[in-house]
C-alpha cells in the first residue's frame, strides 16, 4: 500500500479463486482517495476485496465491490480510522461472508446510497452509516440471525432508504444491532 495514491479503477480486480483462501483486492494504506467504477472481487475463503489498513482514506463506489466465498469480505476495515465511503454501487458477500467487516475501528463514515448486500459486523466508536439506499441479506446460504447487521456508532436510516430484514415462518429473523 502506498500513502496519498489516487486510485482509478474502471476495469476487473479479482484476488483468490474459489479453491484459495485470503487474498486482497485492494489495501489502502493512509490518506488514499479510490474511485471505483469497475468490479473488484475477493473470490478465496476469508479474502477482501477492499481492505483499509490507514487512516483517512475516501472511497467511492459506483461499480461492484463483491466477496464471492464463505467468509469473505466486500470491504475490510483492519485497524484503521477515519476512513469515509460512499457507495452508489453494489458492495456483496455471498453467504457468511459480510459486506462490511471490522473489529474495532473508530470514527468511519459510511454513506449507503447504493446496495449493501451481506452481512455485516462493524465495531468500534465514533463509526456512522446513512442509508439512504438499500440494506439486505439476499443469499439464502446465509442463515437468519438477531445480529446478522452489526454496526457500532451511528445508525441513521433516511426516508430514501430501506433496510430489509428477513424473516421466516418460524419466528427467526435478520435484525440491526
Amino acid at each position: 500500500g502506498s500513502s496519498g495514491a489516487t486510485i482509478l479503477n474502471s476495469g476487473v480486480i479479482t484476488v483468490g479463486s474459489a479453491a484459495g483462501t485470503n487474498g486482497v483486492g485492494i489495501w489502502l494504506d493512509a490518506g488514499n482517495t479510490l474511485n471505483n467504477t469497475g468490479t473488484v472481487t475477493a473470490a478465496g475463503v476469508n479474502g477482501m476485496a477492499l481492505g483499509f489498513v490507514g487512516d483517512g482514506n475516501t472511497v467511492t463506489n459506483s461499480g461492484l465491490i463483491a466477496a464471492t466465498a464463505s467468509g469473505a469480505s466486500g470491504i475490510a476495515f483492519v485497524g484503521s480510522q477515519n476512513n469515509t465511503v460512499v457507495n452508489n454501487g453494489t458492495i456483496r458477500a455471498a453467504a457468511n461472508g459480510y459486506s462490511m467487516a471490522s473489529l474495532g475501528t473508530t470514527g468511519n463514515t459510511i454513506a449507503n446510497n447504493g446496495t449493501m448486500d451481506g452481512q455485516m459486523m462493524v465495531f468500534g466508536t465514533g463509526n456512522s452509516l446513512t442509508n439512504a439506499g438499500l440494506i439486505t441479506i439476499t443469499d439464502p446460504g446465509t442463515a437468519l440471525a438477531a445480529g446478522n447487521l452489526a454496526f457500532a456508532g451511528t445508525f441513521t436510516q433516511t426516508s430514501l432508504g430501506t433496510l430489509a430484514l428477513r424473516v421466516d415462518n418460524a419466528g427467526n429473523h435478520d435484525g440491526l444491532t
